[in-house]
């Protein structure tokens, strides 16, 4: 035991002395400080090494906080949020598997300790096993029926997986706490999306009712403003949400995402947006980039979000500083090639493998738009240049649409690949919605949706004697250079905000989106190539449809 604690003052010593080395805010100073005069005096709590770790953490210190977390969980076995604190430091230099051992290990004492269970089953879900978190879950469930926090986190795992049953499941809740807070707050939100605005107000009613003063009514208010698209409102709800509960996460990006719709204090909402950024896992060490000059300095962009928003935020990094010494940007493997021929002065390399060092500072490639986008008119200051496929492959798409004959080239996405109630309302039926396009004489359309499509495209070939055309040989899902450069060599795509969508805007082809809402006035400004055509969420397709047929009459001849 004195070893242990000898081994846990020396660590903390040599990491007082490493902070001693890097620039610290005014709080983590604070902290720190607070922190060290209760060690000094010998009166180390479990929340005090936490709180030391999470300074440590913040300015990229994670193996030191690590190491100080490893010995003060072998004093406090027992201590939750010690252990907790060490498998957010075993994510973060990317051991994942020694944070399941640890895991596993204290389970193996304590069996029915359910924050324990939770935090393993997180760590399935975030490392791609989520089969794994629902059996863990549901084990634990069999022998404790009435868990509602188990109920819970199994209802959050079916919502994130956008599961067919997550009704039933939050239904199934209320029968054990008939006014879960919770399971009130998801269904009033299932329901709008689906949309059923009846039943969707019942349960705002039984939330206002129930729960007056609480941050996530006022959420929930703001909900139903957003989409009913009344953003203002949504924004004032959002904001009074904030003002009961200072730290809440999606109060944060969704009021963001208002100022966006509104185009108002573009400053304030990329600060929003990052309210995310200190719960993320897998952080380069190093100070945060904040605008800084970057002169003769080192910067590595890393990845933190999903394709379409990598493509988004990429459209602006040509605008990044020439004279900085290096540019390391992280993108997923599927961009790589992309990225590469786009970005030919950085670094680009394959997210999930071992990042560059030496650099000067570190930045989410979403945090950029802070300091490149600080106004609507930096968004047309310089001209917006594509991304770039490879010009054989474009020559190759090219001869072969040329050869389905004359005619304007459409590529056609009606529906996503993803399976969730938000995608279903926003598909288009293929004879029943875009039969009146479909039969446009001199348009020969692509199909450009990357999933299995073979029986919806046969309906329409049955019911309307029109083939939707099939690139030949081409994983559309899969191999993403390939479909970008096809996308390049069409002469228009049109479809929902899907995946393939956001390719085509952003290799500069041009692209109706057929949109459910109002995309408000930031969205459209990354993609000048674009024109939206906007239903209400309770309106059916036709005036859109009309619209477009319109967009496509007056369009020029195939270049």
């Amino acid at each position: 035991m004195q070893k242990k604690v000898q081994k846990l003052h020396n660590l903390i010593n040599i990491l007082d002395r490493k902070l001693g080395n890097v620039s610290l805010s005014h709080s983590q100073k604070e902290g720190w400080a607070n922190f060290f005069a209760q060690f000094k005096m010998g009166r180390l709590e479990a929340r005090d090494i936490v709180v030391a770790s999470e300074i440590s953490i913040a300015v990229g210190l994670n193996k030191k906080a690590n190491d100080i977390l490893i010995v003060a969980y072998d004093l406090m076995g027992t201590s939750f949020i010690v252990l907790e604190a060490l498998v957010q430091t075993f994510r973060n230099l990317e051991q994942d598997n020694k944070a399941e051992i640890y895991l596993k290990k204290h389970l193996k004492k304590d069996p029915d300790n359910w924050d324990v269970t939770r935090l393993l089953g997180r760590l399935y879900f975030h490392t791609g096993q989520k089969d794994k978190q629902v059996d863990l879950v549901k084990s634990y469930m069999l022998q404790h029926p009435n868990h509602v926090a188990a109920h819970i986190e199994l209802a959050t795992q079916k919502l994130s997986s956008n599961a067919n049953d997550i009704e039933e499941c939050l239904l199934g809740i209320l029968e054990i706490e008939p006014h879960n807070f919770y399971a009130l707050s998801q269904l009033f939100q299932h329901y709008t999306q689906v949309p059923d605005f009846n039943r969707a107000a019942s349960y705002l009613e039984k939330l206002q009712r129930l729960f007056p003063d609480e941050a996530l009514t006022r959420y929930c208010e703001g909900f139903a403003h957003e989409h009913h698209g009344l953003f203002e409102k949504a924004l004032s709800s959002y904001n009074q949400a904030l003002t009961l509960n200072p730290h809440f996460i999606e109060a944060y990006g969704k009021s963001a995402g208002m100022m966006h719709k509104l185009g108002v204090d573009l400053e304030e909402s990329w600060y929003r947006l990052e309210s995310r950024f200190p719960q993320l896992l897998g952080r380069p060490n190093g100070p945060f980039w904040r605008g800084e000059n970057l002169k003769d300095k080192h910067l590595i962009i890393w990845a933190e979000q999903g394709l379409g928003d990598q493509l988004c935020f990429a459209s602006m990094l040509r605008d990044l500083p020439n004279d900085a010494a290096k540019i390391d940007l992280e993108c997923d493997e599927k961009i790589l090639p992309l990225f590469k021929r786009s970005f030919p002065k950085f670094n680009v390399f394959k997210r999930r493998t071992k990042r560059p060092v030496g650099h000067d500072y570190h930045v989410p490639i979403g945090a950029v738009a802070r300091y490149l986008r600080t106004d609507f008119e930096s968004f047309t200051k310089t001209a917006s240049i594509p991304l770039t496929p490879a010009a054989q492959d474009i020559q190759k798409w090219l001869k072969w649409l040329d050869g389905l004959g004359n005619g304007l080239k459409v590529g056609l996405c009606w529906r996503s690949g993803t399976k969730s109630r938000v995608r279903k309302r926003d598909s288009i039926d293929l004879c029943r919605n875009l039969g009146p396009i479909l039969k446009r004489k001199n348009i020969k359309f692509i199909n450009v949706f990357y999933g299995d499509a073979e029986v919806e495209l046969n309906e329409v070939m049955e019911e309307l004697g029109i083939q939707i055309h099939q690139p030949p040989a081409l994983d559309q899902y899969d191999d993403i250079d390939q479909t970008a450069a096809l996308l390049k060599a069409l002469d228009v795509v049109v479809g929902g905000a899907t995946a393939p969508l956001r390719l085509a805007q952003s290799v500069g082809t041009d692209s109706v989106i057929l949109y459910t809402g109002d995309p408000g006035k930031v969205d459209p400004l990354w993609w000048p190539t674009s024109t939206y055509l906007m239903r209400k969420m309770d309106e059916d397709w036709d005036n859109v449809i009309e619209q477009l047929g319109h967009y496509l009459d007056d369009y020029p001849e195939r270049k």
